[in-house]
């Protein structure tokens, strides 16, 4: 056997450097990419650290609310007309990939819902928040992240998106997205 002598095409060996060299080449592209998403990541945590106080009083702020609507009247006929596990959209920003999209880009979108009755009493988290696309092919949703409380929601979105919601729920049209998602125009 040790005496077996084949030879290797030279089209074979390449191949094989070519491969490896696209594989080297993508490991390299996978590293920066993590290493520029940590650095977005980070600025991102910058802005949360500075704005703690307004955050925390924002995310406060969204919870109270949710516990309002359990307590209210409203929250009884709402979802008996429908349904317990109705998605209620609180606000809609322009966000994509957790930040604000580019000032060109008109289908990225995020919202924050509520996730169904908050007196029906399921296990599920009290608010989610989604980005998705508008496209000529139908919306796409590839990022949903689930909240449960104030901590988690001031750590799962973009602070801007957090103070926009909040200052959303605290305004006089605090009840236009969700109209608009049930398919009635909101009163001017």
């Amino acid at each position: 056997m040790s005496e077996l002598n084949v030879g290797v095409p030279q089209e074979l060996e390449q191949l094989i450097c070519r491969r490896l060299e696209e594989q080297k080449d993508a490991e390299l592209r996978r590293i920066k990419a993590r290493e520029t998403e940590a650095r977005r990541q980070a600025e991102i945590d910058r802005l949360r650290a500075e704005r703690f106080d307004e955050l925390w009083e924002a995310a406060e702020f969204i919870f109270a609310w949710r516990r309002w609507l359990a307590g209210s009247d409203v929250c009884d006929g709402l979802f008996r007309a429908f349904g317990d596990r109705t998605r209620l959209v609180l606000y809609r920003g322009g966000f994509w990939r957790g930040e604000p999209k580019k000032k060109d880009d008109r289908a990225a979108n995020a919202r924050l819902l509520l996730n169904g009755n908050p007196r029906a009493g399921h296990d599920e988290a009290h608010f989610i928040y989604e980005e998705y696309r508008n496209s000529s092919h139908g919306s796409s949703t590839p990022n949903a992240a689930y909240f449960y409380t104030p901590a988690q929601l001031i750590s799962g979105v973009h602070p801007e998106f957090l103070l926009e919601a909040y200052a959303s729920l605290r305004s006089p049209s605090a009840w236009k997205f969700a109209l608009q998602e049930l398919g009635l125009k909101p009163p001017r």
